[in-house]
C-alpha cells in the first residue's frame, strides 16, 4: 500500500518500535535520522553531509524514515510519503523516556550511533527530559498542511491496529 513512510513524534512516542515493525512487515529499509545525524561524542554531522546521506538513503524504492530534523524534512517530503504522527500523553512520554534512559545507562547501550546516555545528561538543561517536554509541545501544535497522507496515532493499541492496516 505505502512504500515510503515517515514517522514523526516526540521522544518516547514509539517511533523506533513502529518503524522496525513496519519494516519487517513490508520489507522496507529503516532510515533512523538520529543515527545519521549524531557522530560519536554527541557531535553533530555537518548539514551538507547529513543531507547528502539522507538523500542517498531516500533513493531506495521503499523506506521508513524515523525522526524529524528541519535540515532534511524538505528532502523527505519530495518523495510524498505517508506521514505517521505519533502523539501521546506527556506523562506516558516522560515515563517511557526515563525508563528507557535508565536501562540504556545501566546496560551501557549505544544510542544514536556510537553514543551513550548518562544520568547527568538525562537530567541536565539540555537533556532528554527537557527535550521531551519541548518536543511534546511542538508536535501538539504542528501544522500538517502539505504533508499528504497523514495518520495520527495516539496509543500503542492504535499502533498495532495501524500495523495490520499497512
Amino acid at each position: 500500500m505505502y512504500n515510503k513512510i515517515w514517522i514523526i513524534g516526540p521522544p518516547g512516542a514509539g517511533k523506533s518500535w513502529l518503524s522496525e515493525n513496519i519494516c519487517m512487515r513490508i520489507g522496507s529499509k529503516h532510515v533512523e535520522l538520529d543515527k545519521i545525524y549524531w557522530l560519536t561524542g554527541w557531535r553533530r554531522r555537518s548539514e551538507k553531509e547529513f543531507r547528502d546521506i539522507v538523500e542517498e538513503k531516500l533513493n531506495a524504492e521503499s523506506w521508513v524514515v524515523d525522526g524529524y530534523y528541519n535540515e532534511v524534512n524538505d528532502l523527505i517530503l519530495l518523495h510524498e510519503p505517508a506521514v505517521v504522527l505519533l502523539k501521546n500523553n506527556i506523562v506516558v512520554l516522560l515515563v517511557r523516556v526515563l525508563l528507557r534512559s535508565i536501562t540504556r545507562i545501566l546496560f551501557r547501550q549505544k544510542i544514536c550511533g556510537d553514543n551513550y546516555e548518562t544520568f547527568c545528561f538525562v537530567l541536565s538543561k539540555e537533556g532528554i527530559v527537557k527535550y521531551t517536554v519541548e518536543q511534546y509541545k511542538f508536535f501538539e501544535n504542528i501544522t500538517m498542511e502539505g504533508y499528504g497522507n497523514i495518520f495520527i496515532i495516539k496509543s500503542k493499541r492504535a499502533m498495532k491496529k495501524f500495523l495490520k492496516y499497512i
